[in-house]
Formats: C-alpha cells, structure tokens, sequence
C-alpha cells in the first residue's frame, strides 16, 4: 500500500520550561497525550506512529505503558534533531511527519491529505509553517529522510539543533531544496493570529474550552469547526492571544548571539 515507509513522529518531554509536565494535563477524561495519540492514529497514509522522547525521561514512558499502535525512541535531550535523525534511522522510514506535543487539536484530514500529495509528487519538504502561515496549534511538517539527514550533518548551531527544521528552511532559502521540490501549505493563513497551543497556563484554559464546545459533536474535530467557533464566540480565544509564538525558539536563537559574543 505504502511505496515509503511513512511515519508520524511526535515528539514529547515532561520538563517543558515553562509549563512542566503539560503532557500529562487533562482533556475530558484522559491526558493531553493520550488524546493526542488517539487522533494521530485516525491520520491516513502512514505506517508507524513513534513518539521520540529524550532518553531516560520516565515520565513519558511510562505514561505510554500498554498503548498499542505506538513504538517508542529515547534519544538526545536537547538536541531534537538528532533524536529524529536517529529515529528514522532505526525504523528505516523515508517520509517524516513532524508533530509537536504541544498541539492537541493538530488536523488529522488536513494531515493525511498533504502526507499523500507530498509522496506522490516527491516533495522534499512540506510545510504549514513557512511564515506562520496557520493557527499557532495546528502546526505540521513533512520532509524527506535525505533532507533530515543533511540538516543533522549540517548543523551547528544551538537553534539548529534544539529544533528539528531550522536548517531545512535554510536550505530553501539557500536553494539548497529547490521550490519545485517544497511546498508551502496557506490553507488557514487567514487565521494564523489564532492560538491554540499549549505552552502556558492560560494556553490550557483556552485549549479545554476549545474541546469544552466541540468535542461532543466530533471528538476528533479539526480547524474547520475551531474557526467556526472563532466567528461564534472569539471570547474562548482571548485569554492568550497576546503570547509569543514560538517563544522557545526565538530564546534559542539569543542563545546562538550570546555564544557568538561570547
């Protein structure tokens, strides 16, 4: 069925700066991660479900205990990066589906419609991220193993490693990836001020709301129905709206000034 190996790999740790252990919060009756896994798993066109968790990090792994579907990697804990490379590896997949555990409500039609476009028409790199071109909570990409395996070459610096992308966006800027050989995806751009992931407290007052108004129509909903209840009721979305997107990552990229002058 599959002409790649194509899988979803999630990754997930319990000491979040800002917001410890936000993977074990409640959504309804069970946690975040869990409700997360339960969505992935619906996502078309994909073999392997992993979720890459820095080594040694019990709480994470033991928290999966007896959750069939899934397999497990433990690699580096601050260099992502290389955690993804050397999952991909082991598992001999071709095509990664990059997810955060920050973002419960990631779109699982949306997902699996651009996991098939990517492969048929070999994509290098595909992506909804590309200057911010979403909501800030439905965040995915999709890159080839040849790529993966350049960045992780290729990188040196702390923002390239802590984060698994960076260095491929630099290789499109660079021409390295050529524009026919990406894609950008704009499908919700007009919505991209919307926050609905979880890095703060108050992002998970906004994010059980969310799931408060829709889940009882459809557990699994997507953006669609979060935009419709937008328009309906935007005072579910206030509470966060004036939070950083991307926070970590412009924090490592200071890191990287500060070893430079250092």
């Amino acid at each position: 069925m599959f002409k790649k190996k194509t899988a979803v790999i999630l990754q997930v740790r319990s000491d979040s700066k800002r917001l410890k252990n936000k993977f074990l919060k409640k959504i309804g009756k069970e946690s975040i991660l869990k409700y997360l896994i339960r969505k992935i798993k619906k996502i078309k066109n994909k073999n392997y479900v992993i979720i890459a968790t820095p080594k040694g990090d019990k709480k994470v792994t033991s928290h999966l205990k007896n959750i069939k579907g899934i397999y497990i990697f433990e690699g580096s804990k601050n260099n992502v990066l290389d955690r993804y490379y050397k999952c991909s590896k082991k598992f001999k997949i071709d095509t990664i589906i990059r997810l955060t555990g920050d973002n419960p409500f990631v779109d699982v039609k949306l997902i699996s419609k651009y996991i098939k476009i990517h492969n048929q028409k070999n994509k290098l790199l595909t992506s909804n991220t590309i200057n911010d071109a979403c909501p800030n909570g439905i965040e995915f990409e999709i890159f080839d193993k040849s790529i993966l395996k350049k960045a992780w070459k290729m990188a040196k610096l702390n923002s390239e490693k802590s984060h698994v992308t960076p260095y491929m966006y630099k290789m499109l800027k660079r021409k390295i990836i050529k524009r026919k050989e990406s894609l950008k995806i704009d499908d919700y751009s007009k919505f991209s001020f919307l926050r609905f992931t979880l890095d703060h407290d108050i992002d998970y007052d906004v994010i059980k709301n969310i799931y408060k108004f829709l889940h009882k129509k459809n557990v699994y909903f997507g953006c669609d129905q979060i935009i419709k209840l937008y328009k309906d009721r935007p005072d579910v979305f206030s509470k966060n709206k004036n939070l950083i997107r991307d926070e970590d990552y412009k924090l490592s990229l200071e890191s990287d000034h500060a070893d430079v002058c250092s």
